[in-house]
């Protein structure tokens, strides 16, 4: 098993500590984590953990997530991570590597896209973008629903073992705008189609009068 995830630099942390997973022993063994998102409680969940003498290496919001696990008592264990999960403010798709088993969860609001896919051996890959299962020949299977759990093991497979409440699912709509790679398809569309159709109503609504365009970032070449 493995996972790892390259981030932004966020809430004031360097990129060299977004480069994930966060890995911390625990008395049941390692917990390796990757997330994808921001916590706008992150602050007010860190003075908490320090008030009770944790301590913390980094300015990740991320490593919030891997001491609300250490501090919960529910059992079995992954229902620690959905304690600590559901404590956890809008964005967010994490995995967990946890003992023998693969944790997959996405926030209930969906801000974050997380697909899975199973390649021809039966493996199980998660990815927050769909094209990443093309590059290592995973079949797309399904999307992780808003709020949902889903742990992976070789004994038992995928199971769905979650729900969190989740309220009217929300849209980053900078997914489609900048953060996704053309080929991939996020909350059911096309991102490259969806850029296109930005360049069309731009030109629509904004024409101008020019002999050269150039399209800033990259990410704005489909929409030029």
């Amino acid at each position: 098993m493995a996972i790892g995830h390259v981030r932004y630099s966020t809430v004031g942390s360097s990129m060299l500590k977004n480069v994930q997973p966060f890995v911390v022993g625990y008395k049941f063994g390692s917990i390796g984590v990757a997330h994808n998102g921001n916590l706008v409680n992150y602050r007010a969940l860190k003075a908490m953990l320090e008030d009770n003498s944790l301590i913390f290496n980094t300015s990740s919001d991320t490593e919030v997530v891997l001491h609300l696990i250490t501090i919960s008592k529910a059992r079995p264990f992954f229902l620690r991570i959905v304690e600590a999960c559901e404590k956890l403010e809008r964005a967010y798709s994490i995995v967990f590597v946890v003992k023998d088993k693969l944790v997959a969860v996405r926030d209930p609001h969906r801000f974050r896209p997380l697909v899975m896919g199973r390649r021809s051996n039966g493996a199980v890959v998660f990815s927050s973008e769909s094209c990443a299962l093309d590059l290592i020949e995973t079949t797309y299977e399904r999307k992780v629903y808003p709020g949902e759990v889903l742990v992976a093991d070789k004994k038992d497979g995928v199971q769905s073992v979650c729900l969190m409440p989740h309220p009217e699912p929300k849209q980053c709509i900078f997914e489609h705008i900048y953060f996704g790679l053309p080929n991939s398809v996020v909350f059911g569309k096309c991102v490259y189609e969806s850029r296109h159709a930005f360049g069309e109503i731009l030109a629509i609504e904004a024409p101008v009068d020019c002999d050269v365009m150039i399209a800033v970032p990259d990410s704005g070449v489909e929409a030029e």
